[in-house]
């Protein structure tokens, strides 16, 4: 892992595949890797049987690719979450592991010419899976949901110069309007139980899935980023994400909010 570390940070300062000198329009185009470390502050209120109200700060992973033109923006994140929470009536006896990947796809829809400021609108689709696991039970100790959702989206980044160093300002959002959703009211204690078949939480699981749409269920997620690129035309960023969901059925009612706040490298590949 040090080696890899190490590896990363070296290329991250050496590594230049264009030795011409940078401006913002090249900086835009092309693509880049990000990966980054960071924290997560989730608040989780389950309005199932049991209603509690949950809290847990925890690490985060991420990773982007993305890929820019001149009037359009590809982008594909993941983020990974994992650590303990608490409720109020117990004290780190739970773990939450968050998973989410989604697809970004913006049109360039207006430009401010010598400002650097760019408009986008475009499509997502985005998946999260969710497990909180009650470490105090013996049964019925996972909640799962699962969500497969898609909607508009708009993006703004704003290129600009200080001190003859290039940076970006960019900043999202995202309104997911319709797809499917899966929160069984009560959930096995063995995962590979719901995937082999082997008791009835299996078809629970599955007749839960409901169609996701405005009324029943409401998310949004919102990101804000700065980024700084390097004479080696890789950089620097940092980057704080809003995601709130919430999910209504009786028995399965559902409230998250979730911060991230990460630092990431950015790698230019091509």
């Amino acid at each position: 892992m040090t080696r890899l570390a190490l590896f990363l940070l070296v290329s991250f300062f050496a590594w230049d595949v264009n030795a011409q000198l940078s401006t913002q329009d090249s900086l835009r185009q092309g693509w880049l890797l990000t990966i980054g470390a960071g924290g997560n502050i989730t608040n989780w209120a389950d309005r199932g049987m049991s209603p509690l109200n949950y809290s847990a700060t925890m690490p985060a992973i991420t990773s982007d690719l993305y890929y820019g033109r001149k009037k359009a923006v590809h982008q594909l994140q993941f983020m990974g979450v994992q650590g303990q929470s608490s409720s109020s009536i117990n004290t780190r006896t739970n773990t939450l592991y968050f998973h989410m990947i989604q697809n970004n796809l913006w049109k360039l829809r207006d430009q401010k010419s010598g400002y650097g400021i760019m408009h986008y609108l475009g499509f997502h689709a985005m998946t999260s899976y969710a497990d909180h696991q009650h470490l105090q039970y013996t049964n019925n100790t996972h909640h799962y949901d699962f969500s497969l959702l898609a909607g508009p989206s708009y993006r703004v980044d704003w290129d600009f110069s200080f001190f003859q160093q290039n940076f970006r300002l960019a900043t999202t959002a995202l309104l997911p309007l319709s797809g499917v959703f899966i929160r069984p009211a009560f959930a096995s204690s063995s995962l590979p139980a719901f995937i082999n078949n082997q008791d009835e939480g299996f078809s629970a699981y599955l007749n839960s899935m409901q169609w996701a749409r405005p009324s029943n269920h409401f998310r949004f997620q919102s990101e804000w980023s700065i980024e700084w690129f390097l004479p080696s035309r890789n950089g620097l960023q940092l980057r704080y994400l809003w995601d709130y969901r919430g999910y209504q059925p009786e028995f399965r009612g559902l409230q998250v909010g979730m911060h991230t706040l990460d630092l990431a490298l950015i790698y230019r590949i091509k």
